[in-house]
C-alpha cells in the first residue's frame, strides 16, 4: 500500500514537472510573438512547440496561413540533441490574400527569433533534466 502511494506520488510529480516544461515553452515561443498583433478576422495559436496564425471563417474550422514550429533535430550520429525551426506559409484565395502584409510580418518575426528559441529550448531541455530523472526514480 505505501509503495503504491510513493508510485503515485512520483507520478504526480514526474506530470508536475512535465506540464512546467510545456509552460515554458509555450510561453517563450508567445513572448517571441509579443510584438505581433493579429489583424481583425485572424487569431494567434500558441502551443507548445509551434504557433500559428489563422483566420477565422464563419463557424468553420480556422484556416493556417503561417506556423512556426520547433522540431527536434539530431546530430547524423544520434548523439547530440538539438532544435530546428522551420516556418510555413499559405495565402490562397482572395479572402486570404488581404492578409499578406500581417503573414509577412508573422514569418520576420520567426525568422528573427527562430536561433533564440532553439537554443532556449535546449537550456530548457537541460534545466529540466535533473528534476525529471529524479521524478522518474
Amino acid at each position: 500500500m505505501e509503495l503504491e502511494l510513493q508510485l503515485k506520488e512520483a507520478r504526480t510529480a514526474l506530470g508536475l514537472i512535465e506540464d512546467a516544461k510545456v509552460r515554458a515553452r509555450t510561453t517563450l515561443i508567445a513572448n517571441e510573438f509579443k510584438s505581433f498583433t493579429a489583424p481583425k478576422g485572424l487569431r494567434v495559436d500558441t502551443h507548445e512547440r509551434r504557433i500559428e496564425l489563422q483566420m477565422i471563417e464563419d463557424n468553420r474550422y480556422p484556416h493556417t496561413l503561417a506556423r512556426f514550429e520547433v522540431d527536434t533535430n539530431y546530430t547524423d550520429d544520434y548523439r547530440t540533441k538539438g532544435y530546428k525551426a522551420s516556418y510555413r506559409f499559405n495565402s490562397g484565395d482572395n479572402n486570404q490574400i488581404q492578409f499578406l502584409p500581417a503573414i509577412a510580418e508573422f514569418i520576420t518575426i520567426a525568422s528573427k527569433s527562430a536561433d533564440v528559441i532553439c537554443d532556449v529550448f535546449v537550456d530548457l531541455d537541460n534545466g529540466f533534466k535533473d528534476k525529471l530523472m529524479e521524478a522518474r526514480k
